[in-house]
This record gives C-alpha cells, sequence and structure tokens, in this order.
C-alpha cells in the first residue's frame, strides 16, 4: 500500500483545540497544506448528490520522507462519509491513471503529488473525476505501521497464499511476502506487504485489497471492546503518524462518529475502471468517460446497482432481492474432502466443498491447512481462477470472531441456515452453523461470484464428523 520512507517527524503544528474544546480533547492532524475548498471542479461527471453534511476526503498513501522532495503516491483513495444515511463509500484510483496534469500535460496520476504535493494531487483529481474534495490525510510507510501496530495488529482475511522472496532476480524483484491462507492477525510488516501486493495481478486487485483492509481496520478501530480511552490513544498516534489539513476538532469527532456508526455493509468499494495500455514503452491504466460515470455513480448511490454495458454506455438498475438457487457448479472429484478430513479441529465437525464454481480450483500452494485462531483451532482452504480471483474457506469454532458480527441478513435453505454479508451489492460472505463449528466462505476480492454461486458452493459443503 505504502512505500518504503522514514519515519514521519513533520515540523508542522497541529493547531490548538477551540477554546470551548474539552480540555482532555487534544487530538488534531498535523497541518499541512491548506485545500482550497470553496473551488469547485471544472466539470462534474456526474450530479453531486445534496448531502450537505457528505465529507469526502482524499487519504494518499505516500513514499514521502519529510522535508525531501520528490516523493510519490503509492495509494490514492477517496473516502466519501456520509452520516445522513451511514454510508462510508471508498473509491480507489490506480496510480498508473493517464490523467491531464494541470501544468504539466498528460502523465500519470501518482506524479501530479510528486510535481505539486497534496494540492496539485486535489486540484486534478477534482477537475478529472469532476468531484468536490474537502480534506486529504496522508500516511507513509513508518506512519501505517504506528497505527497497525497500535491496534495490536489487523485480523485479515487472507485469501490464499502469498508468497515471494526478494532473491535479485527480475521474476522476484519486489517486496518479500509470506503468508498462508485463513482469517489471522497481520502485524504491521505483514499488513503492509499484503496491503501493497500486486505482482501476480494487477494494480486494480491491489487497491481492493487496501479496501479491504481499510474495512477491517475500521472493524478493530470501533470494535466494542474499544472504550473511549482506547479509542483516544488510537487517533493520538494516528494524528502523529499522519499529516493532513483538518485541524478542528469538531470535524474530526464528526468524522469519526461517521465511521464509528456505519455498518460494514453500508461501505462501498469501488476502483476507477479502464484498462492497462502501452506507449512509447510506458504503461499506463486508462479510463473512458462512462467507467468513470459508472464509479462515481456507484460511490455515490450505494442503493443502485451499477452496469457498464460496454465503455460507452451506462445504465442503473434495481438491485435484486434474494438469490435464487445456482446449478452451475462443478464436481471437484472429491478433491475437497481429501484435503479437508484429514486436518483436525478438535472434536468438532468440519465440512468440505463437493463442487466448484466453473474455472475454480484448489490452490496450487497450501490449498488447505489447520492452524490456532485466537485460542480457537481453526482450518482454512482456498479455491482459485487466478491471483485476486481466490474465495476463502474458514472453519473454527471461534463462533464470536469479529468478522461474523452484524450479518446483512439471514436465509434457511435446504435445511440449512445462512447469515449473509453484503457489499456494495454484492454477497460478500455466508457463513453457517454446525453445532460448535461456524463456517464461512468469502467471495473473491472484487466479489466476483454471484450470491448464488457463493450460495450453491456453501451448499455443497459436505459434513465431515469430528
Amino acid at each position: 500500500m505504502l512505500a518504503d520512507a522514514e519515519s514521519p517527524t513533520p515540523t508542522r503544528q497541529p493547531a490548538p483545540p477551540k477554546a470551548d474544546s474539552p480540555a482532555r480533547s487534544v487530538i488534531a492532524l498535523p497541518l499541512a497544506q491548506p485545500l482550497v475548498r470553496v473551488e469547485k471542479p471544472s466539470k462534474q461527471t456526474v450530479p453531486d448528490p445534496e448531502d450537505l453534511k457528505a465529507q469526502t476526503i482524499l487519504l494518499i498513501g505516500s513514499d514521502r520522507r519529510w522535508g525531501l522532495p520528490g516523493a510519490r503516491s503509492d495509494t490514492i483513495i477517496l473516502v466519501r462519509l456520509n452520516p445522513a444515511n451511514h454510508t462510508v463509500g471508498l473509491l480507489s484510483v490506480p496510480r498508473d491513471l493517464k490523467v491531464p496534469i494541470p501544468g504539466y500535460g498528460v502523465d500519470r496520476i501518482n506524479a501530479a503529488f510528486e510535481h505539486g504535493g497534496e494540492a496539485l494531487l486535489v486540484k486534478t483529481l477534482r477537475d478529472y473525476l469532476g468531484v468536490r474534495i474537502d480534506h486529504f490525510i496522508e500516511v507513509n510507510f513508518r506512519g501505517f505501521q504506528q497505527v497497525v501496530n497500535t491496534l495490536g495488529g489487523v485480523l485479515i482475511p487472507v485469501d490464499g497464499r502469498y508468497y515471494n522472496h526478494n532473491d535479485g532476480s527480475a521474476a522476484h524483484n519486489f517486496a518479500d511476502i509470506d503468508l498462508q491462507p485463513g482469517y489471522q492477525r497481520l502485524n504491521a510488516t505483514q499488513a503492509l506487504a499484503y496491503a501493497r501486493f500486486r505482482h501476480y495481478d494487477s494494480d486494480v486487485y491491489r487497491a481492493a485489497r487496501q479496501q479491504l483492509f481499510l474495512r477491517e481496520v475500521m472493524r478493530e478501530v470501533f470494535a466494542s471492546k474499544y472504550q473511549f480511552l482506547k479509542l483516544e490513544r488510537i487517533l493520538e498516534v494516528f494524528a502523529k503518524a499522519t499529516a493532513s489539513d483538518i485541524s478542528s476538532l469538531h470535524t474530526i469527532w464528526t468524522l469519526t462518529t461517521t465511521l464509528h456508526s456505519t455498518p460494514t455493509d453500508h461501505v462501498t468499494r469501488a476502483v476507477v475502471p479502464g484498462a492497462d495500455s502501452v506507449e512509447y514503452g510506458a504503461y499506463y491504466y486508462e479510463s473512458s468517460a462512462p467507467e468513470r460515470q459508472a464509479a462515481l455513480l456507484r460511490w455515490y448511490h450505494p442503493e443502485w446497482k451499477v452496469v457498464v454495458q460496454d465503455r460507452t454506455n451506462t445504465q442503473l438498475k434495481q438491485r435484486p432481492a434474494a438469490p435464487a438457487a445456482d446449478r452451475s457448479l462443478v464436481p471437484d472429484g472429491g478433491q475437497g474432502l481429501a484435503l479437508i478430513k484429514p486436518l483436525p479441529l478438535g472434536s468438532a465437525p468440519r465440512c468440505a466443498p463437493t463442487a466448484l464454481p466453473r474455472g475454480y480450483a484448489w490452490g496450487a500452494q497450501s490449498p488447505a491447512r489447520a492452524y490456532t485462531l485466537a485460542q480457537h483451532p481453526a482450518i482454512a482452504g482456498w479455491i482459485t481462477a487466478g491471483s485476486g480471483h481466490s474465495v476463502l474457506l474458514e472453519e473454527t469454532t471461534w463462533t464470536s470472531a469479529p468478522i461474523l458480527n452484524k450479518p446483512t441478513r439471514s436465509l434457511r435453505r435446504g435445511g440449512r441456515s445462512y447469515d449473509l454479508w453484503y457489499e456494495s451489492g454484492a454477497l460478500r460472505q455466508v457463513a453457517w452453523r454446525m453445532g460448535p463449528t461456524v463456517a464461512f466462505l468469502e467471495n473473491t476480492l472484487r466479489n466476483e461470484l454471484t450470491s448464488n454461486q457463493l450460495l450453491a458452493l456453501a451448499a455443497s459443503c459436505q459434513r465431515i464428523s469430528g
């Protein structure tokens, strides 16, 4: 997610709290270049919803070494917080996106930050996407790790086997990573490697990992176990680890309250869509106007499903209500049972899928494993159609795992009850109980399986006695 940098020790000082602020509320983010909030985009791609209390924050992950020139933005995410309907929209901008940069011509979007810092990046995004941006927050490598360390790590559903050892060869000349599949707590080093990983897929899937990571960080920060003093400590560390133009305590706590009151199924994840291109040996990511419009509509209106029929036509369709049964899975020849049956889960029952979606197979490395999760036995397995297109199967006796909190709805089918979690209109997760065991399936990074496919995969899971 972020490139290596020295520890952030900005010389900018936080603004003092307002006179009427509580004496103990001293959290403020270090000031950077002020944004000119009154400016409007030169043109609007879609009408700005009239949500006067909604705020759009530009989240920047940079390789900045404080006090040194030449930093580039490794991560660009627009975060839209709307307290009126308790929604949060995440719109990731691929760093190789080809855009016109005011005063510098056409280049990759991350060059805007290098040329003119936050102010030029804001202006470039504002004019290219046609959106209003209220504030920015910038964090670098060391700041990212400080925040994760303060949380005590972050629980992440790792969707497959991630491994690379940088031996200096061209094929492996990127950051080391060594993660096994499964729901697990990642430390700061592991979390950074996961959030920055893209070398076997693309920036689009890296953006999806970053969004998933932010979603789970929100879950950790606002978990019920955190009392006020703990939350205040987290915000203080976050303030020291970042630079921002937000100096008002009122704004900070308004944003915090909005995040805290937002269910995870009200978090919309989108990426500016497009395609890779090469010009004179340089690689770019290009997005058409209809594609950008569809992404912005999805970001602005989480209650709608946005469909791009082609690169010149965008339509809105109402989301379907309940998924119907799906019979398109293909038997896996007993491979799942052979992988899961030998793995222990104490005396608790287990289960294994007996059919897979077309084009999917069990992972080539560590397709299934047993391990300990929060002092509970656990089993993780994964099926995949390629890097970034993997589905995680998790089984554990930790029935109160945070990822299982607050399902969107429940469904009973074929004699089994399922809890369902939706995200951006797609079925993200399905879980069911087998006595002391809870099993759940996590959709791909971009929720590419349909609701019908994910439910059919769950229904194919055959129970194995303990």
